[in-house]
């Protein structure tokens, strides 16, 4: 008559395993069921997987001589003993980030680490959490907490976007005379898709832009009649849909108008 041994197994939650029968023999069937006599046959062969497992459990393995017809005189119980993951808590952070920016990361539970699924778009320090936006693309932060006694190690991950700055290149000193009402700001190749534009002066005389609509390739701008002549630094900034945005400084410069020629008009007389 066939005997079999099997030996206990340990596995963490949410894990598929191997049970394999101790020394099988050739030639001889094993049977794996549910209860320790009758039961529902789960599998056959000297070695099978699990579904995934989250709770303890034990099979049932006997062995058949399919010749004879023989059984096992009993069927040996196999304990698979489940260890529950380490908790993991609640990621805190932004699904969303610009090239350059950087972010400090958190989990509600302390004492794990930090990794980063591609450290040439987003690097993350292990330890603080501090995200670091490098490139554009896509990339997953995990944090990882190590196995203790009766649990297993666990990890949580967290998905995260870096969108590129927006830029472009603007045209030379842009030079006007005083009088002159307008001016545009010409610009080409725009990159990463600006969308709205803001400029800020550092003088009260020109008005300060907030948020517009950015224009195909020409940027207007109001100068008060009055200005005085002289150059004036501003600062545009342009934002992309992502939210994203880049400052670029530029000047325009008022140049006085020529004092108005005074005309003499020479006369010939008798008297």
């Amino acid at each position: 008559m066939p005997e079999v041994y099997t030996t206990g197994v340990t596995a963490c939650a949410g894990s598929s395993i191997v049970l394999s029968v101790d020394n099988p023999v050739s030639g001889i069937t094993y049977n794996w069921y549910n209860l320790p006599s009758s039961g529902a046959l789960q599998a056959t062969g000297a070695s099978i997987n699990t579904p995934v497992l989250n709770s303890d459990i034990t099979y049932y393995v006997e062995a058949v001589n399919p010749i004879t017809g023989c059984i096992s005189s009993g069927r040996s119980a196999l304990l698979v003993k489940i260890n529950p993951l380490a908790a993991i808590g609640i990621t805190s952070g932004k699904s969303q980030l610009c090239v350059g920016e950087s972010y400090v990361f958190s989990n509600t539970i302390t004492g794990g680490k930090w990794s980063s699924s591609n450290p040439l778009i987003a690097s993350v320090n292990s330890v603080s959490g501090e995200v670091r936006a490098l490139s554009g693309g896509n990339v997953s932060l995990r944090y990882s907490v190590e196995a203790t006694s009766g649990t297993c190690a666990n990890f949580a991950d967290y998905n995260v976007s870096v969108f590129d700055l927006p830029n472009l290149n603007l045209h030379s000193v842009t030079e006007i005379c005083v009088g002159t009402i307008a001016v545009s700001l010409n610009y080409v190749t725009p990159v990463s898709s600006p969308v709205s534009y803001s400029i800020h002066w550092n003088s009260v005389e020109l008005a300060t832009i907030t948020d517009q609509p950015l224009p195909q390739g020409s940027i207007p701008i109001s100068v008060p009649s009055n200005i005085s002549p002289g150059t004036y630094p501003g600062v545009l900034t342009i934002k992309n849909s992502n939210g994203c945005s880049s400052q670029i400084n530029f000047n325009i410069k008022i140049n006085p108008k020529p004092s108005a020629p005074h005309a003499l008009v020479q006369t010939n007389s008798q008297y």
